[in-house]
């Protein structure tokens, strides 16, 4: 997976100090402005991600076992736990992509 560029892009103004904004025309080309500010972005998009599968009451193992759980259950309540998964591994290959780029930015 990778994170769209245009998601940095409004990050990065959104995350500006006012003494980078005489850099801002940098923006214009999807640069960085700084070590700095690539730093506050990746960790913003980081932090969210973990808040957001902090605030749900199981884990993804949790679910697969829910899902494999003998007897089965309802059709339902089966499509709730593979949907909630389902965002929950989303925010875990953000979290994946997000590192590799911060790599690949640093190296």
């Amino acid at each position: 997976g990778k994170i769209p560029q245009d998601l940095f892009t409004t990050l990065r103004v959104h995350l500006m100090k006012p003494s980078e904004f005489d850099n801002f025309a940098a923006l214009e080309g999807g640069k960085p402005l700084s070590l700095q500010s690539e730093l506050r972005v990746f960790r913003e998009v980081l932090l969210t991600c973990q808040k957001s599968l902090q605030a749900f009451a199981t884990s993804v193992k949790e679910d697969d076992e829910l899902l494999m759980k003998p007897g089965g259950l309802e059709r339902r309540a089966a499509y709730a736990i593979l949907y909630r998964r389902g965002e929950k591994l989303v925010y875990i290959e953000a979290m994946h992509a997000i590192s590799e780029m911060w790599n690949n930015f640093l190296f």
